[in-house]
């Protein structure tokens, strides 16, 4: 009767309006009611079912009336956060949720690296012994590669605890932690991920009709569904089970949450994209955009994991494709209200899920404490802000170049200059807030990087000790 995202310990988005919905008998009564805990709902002699009679509750309480496909849909008025409530749901029958705190909510989705799980990480024992915060709640949404029309999430809400957070996503408590300890502010964590998955899988199917290049790989997942008329032969790699079909993810792990306000989204994804880095931008900022259309939100927060380092085989003396999808993780920064965690210092060279996550949320922490909470801190490492170049030397201009500095007191590195195919090294010394590179005839070169390839050395940071953010400029 009620949507399972509904349940004990949950938390609700402060300040934004309520949507509570579920599926009854077609056309029945439905009423909510949601009051603070240890209020009295109703007089001595009146029944439940006779309504709620409270005055002090008239503005969180609603009806309506099931449609004909049974489907319901409530809308209360907004709450402050720290509430505690309790929520009762009357149709066919009566259903109590309690122990209800309002916070902000955040979504976590991508694919592995986002669902990482606390036990896995550096220093799991000490992490998950301190974990006693009752004002973090979290979600798991149940992985589900569905193709049915309808479909509802599975997942209970748990109150973090040293007993509970062991399965939670690592980057998600390490954001929720120092948000919570910052803020004063309860947090609530909805992770929707699957590891291995591509881009492509967790679209809308619209917003990839957009995209020429996605129609044929549309039509083969199509294919093989029982309700689409066929045109070409089913192609069983798609389908059913199948965490990488277009759209499937989307329909199965993220529509069914629409309805449930956010106060941002946190994303970890993209190694299963980098064979097509060349599309993923136009495909990442298509989903930020779409996504923010589902939700009715134009500037909903996104923030975002670019991939960290590791050593994966496919980097050529002219080309890296780990630093190509990098450049395309970036380009959605042209949007508003978005903004990319570095992670090209953190990363482990043999293993693409590092077990340092404590370093990823607090950098996606402080993105938040500062864009969103509006703290005034330092939340970004140096980002390229323009190039001199001369014959002998190259001046590098910074912005969030405050304390400029080489981390491990060695040579600056993580320089490369292109000439005409092949990337090589550079040297340079940093001069306050910028860096100046030297060598010989350098008017000729065509291209300056920084941090470019699968797994650079990099080593530059600024005072608040956040890394230098990589790029690739055309001289």
């Amino acid at each position: 009767m009620l949507n399972s995202i509904f349940s004990d310990n949950m938390m609700l988005q402060c300040e934004q309006p309520i949507i509570v919905w579920g599926i009854d008998r077609p056309n029945q009564a439905i009423e909510v009611v949601l009051y603070p805990k240890g209020i009295s709902l109703i007089e001595d002699n009146c029944s439940l079912c006779s309504h709620f009679v409270n005055p002090a509750l008239a503005g969180n309480r609603a009806k309506t009336d099931a449609g004909a496909d049974g489907k319901w849909f409530i809308t209360l008025p907004p709450l402050p956060a720290g509430q505690i409530c309790e929520m009762k749901v009357v149709g066919s029958r009566e259903i109590t949720v309690k122990n209800i705190l309002l916070g902000d909510v955040w979504l976590c989705s991508g694919q592995s690296n986002m669902g990482f799980e606390l036990k896995d990480v550096n220093s799991a024992e000490t992490e998950i012994a301190s974990a006693d915060f009752p004002e973090i709640r979290f979600f798991k949404v149940t992985p589900n590669a569905s193709i049915e029309k309808e479909v509802e999430v599975g997942g209970t809400w748990e109150i973090c605890t040293p007993e509970t957070v062991k399965d939670l996503s690592a980057v998600g408590y390490f954001f929720a932690r120092d948000i919570h300890i910052h803020q004063k502010k309860a947090i609530g964590l909805i992770r929707s991920s699957w590891g291995g998955t591509r881009i492509e899988a967790w679209m809308r199917r619209e917003s990839l009709l957009a995209f020429d290049f996605m129609h044929k790989e549309i039509e083969i997942y199509e294919s093989s569904l029982p309700d689409f008329s066929r045109s070409i032969a089913p192609d069983q790699s798609f389908g059913e089970g199948n965490s990488n079909s277009p759209y499937i993810l989307f329909d199965s792990m993220i529509k069914p949450l629409l309805n449930f306000a956010l106060k941002g989204i946190l994303w970890y994804q993209g190694e299963n994209n980098v064979d097509n880095y060349h599309e993923y931008k136009e495909l990442f900022v298509m989903l930020i955009k779409d996504w923010r259309k589902c939700w009715n939100r134009d500037t909903l927060p996104f923030y975002f994991v670019q991939l960290a380092n590791f050593v994966s085989g496919t980097d050529t003396p002219e080309l890296s494709p780990w630093g190509e999808i990098r450049k395309a993780q970036e380009g959605a920064l042209a949007l508003e209200n978005t903004a990319m965690a570095v992670a090209i210092d953190i990363g482990d060279p043999l293993d693409i899920h590092p077990a340092n996550k404590q370093d990823v949320g607090r950098r996606l922490a402080l993105i938040a404490r500062a864009k969103t909470y509006g703290e005034d801190i330092e939340f970004s490492g140096p980002i390229l802000d323009g190039v001199e170049r001369g014959t002998n030397e190259i001046v590098v201009l910074f912005t969030h170049a405050a304390g400029l500095h080489v981390c491990d007191n060695q040579k600056l590195s993580g320089f490369k200059i292109r000439r005409d195919r092949e990337w090589v090294d550079i040297s340079g010394h940093i001069d306050n807030e910028r860096v100046i590179l030297t060598g010989d005839s350098l008017d000729t070169i065509v291209e300056l990087s920084y941090g470019y390839g699968a797994c650079p050395r990099c080593n530059l940071y600024n005072k608040s000790h956040l890394p230098a953010r990589p790029f690739s400029v055309l001289c």
